[in-house]
């Protein structure tokens, strides 16, 4: 898990993640998933494409299917088996 602290600008306003900043102004879309396969945040773009979708299962919110994706990665992140 990544974490950043955020701290008040010199000018008062609150600084934005860089990681929020770059999932927001990712042109293809971007959400995160949790590892039940559920969706826990959804940005903008992919937001206004397909609609809410936080807590649904992100095989059927996003690929419109009943079961993980054939090539789904997630069990070898939680695993460290991914080789990453």
């Amino acid at each position: 898990m990544i974490r950043f602290k955020l701290e008040a600008s010199d000018h008062g306003a609150p600084v934005q993640n860089p990681i929020e900043s770059l999932l927001e102004s990712f042109p293809g879309g971007a959400a995160i998933v949790g590892p039940d396969a559920r969706v826990v945040q959804v940005y903008s773009y992919l937001a206004k494409r397909i609609g809410p979708c936080v807590g649904r299962t992100c095989y059927k919110a996003l690929a419109g299917i009943y079961s993980a994706c054939p090539f789904c990665a997630v069990e070898e992140l939680l695993t460290g088996s991914a080789g990453l």
